[in-house]
């Protein structure tokens, strides 16, 4: 669970793909809870991650203002690249 945090931890913190989706994006992580914020003007995504025996349960939550719906396959599309690519 710890490598599978800080995998995400880092693709969420520096990639620059994902700075790019918004000019105010920003990461808040608690290292005890094991979940980040990752938020801009146009969405905020809570991703959460849990013990699951030997495994680790990934849980994400992206929140998007009606008015930027259209930039949800977007965000929904980078984030699932940035993730899978750092957990595969």
């Amino acid at each position: 669970m710890d490598s599978t945090y800080t995998k995400i931890k880092d693709v969420l913190e520096n990639d620059s793909d994902l700075k790019k989706l918004d000019s105010n994006y920003s990461c808040t992580c608690i290292d005890a809870e094991k979940s980040i914020t990752a938020k801009g003007k146009t969405f905020k995504a809570e991703v959460n991650i849990e013990s699951n025996g030997s495994q680790s349960l990934v849980k994400i939550v992206v929140d998007l203002p009606l008015m930027f719906a259209p930039f949800k396959g977007a965000v929904e599309k980078t984030l699932s690249r940035k993730l899978e690519k750092a957990l595969g």
